[in-house]
């Protein structure tokens, strides 16, 4: 399609994913310095019958669409980009942090219905031993679950009167 600019001197990435639920596409422009991993995106909407909108800049890290609520998790990285907090963003550009990241994020992926999403952290503990902080969102932002692990593990949560079961990776140190 090529909406994203390539003026910028830099990297450029554009991505188009489909989300046949909302009929729309999500279009997400990734702009960075070359030869870097420091990539903020700059994402928009286009749905069936509507113009292109532009829904939310500064994006970093992957973006998970839930169809249902029809609501996007931006899992916002910090490994290499300094950010404070996933969002949860509605199509109306609307963003709301969640709770503050709580270490290093390792991993950020969809659960349970397709409509939860955990996002995995890795620390330094006592001794510089590394342990797992996890946390379960709703579609809605709400907080499911928080755990520590410091092995590998799993996680149990409910939605809807139906238990989910989600593994936990064993915790690694901190980039």
């Amino acid at each position: 399609m090529g909406l994203c600019p390539t003026d910028s001197g830099g990297l450029v990435t554009e991505d188009h994913v489909a989300v046949p639920a909302w009929k729309a596409e999500l279009i997400t422009c990734g702009y960075g310095p070359a030869e870097s991993e420091a990539l903020e995106s700059t994402l928009y909407v286009k749905e069936e019958a509507l113009p292109l909108r532009r829904l939310a800049t500064g994006l970093t890290g992957t973006l998970h669409p839930l169809p249902a609520s029809r609501k996007l998790f931006s899992c916002q990285d910090n490994g290499v980009i300094s950010t404070t907090a996933p969002l949860l963003i509605d199509l109306s550009g609307t963003a709301q942090a969640l709770l503050p990241h709580a270490g290093s994020l390792r991993a950020c992926n969809r659960v349970g219905t397709g409509e939860q999403v955990l996002v995995h952290y890795d620390e330094a503990g006592e001794n510089n031993v590394p342990f797992s902080q996890v946390r379960i969102y709703g579609a809605d932002g709400a907080l499911l679950v928080e755990q520590r692990f410091e092995h590998e593990g799993s996680v149990v949560f409910v939605v809807d009167g139906k238990p989910f079961t989600a593994e936990v990776l064993v915790p690694e140190m901190p980039d």
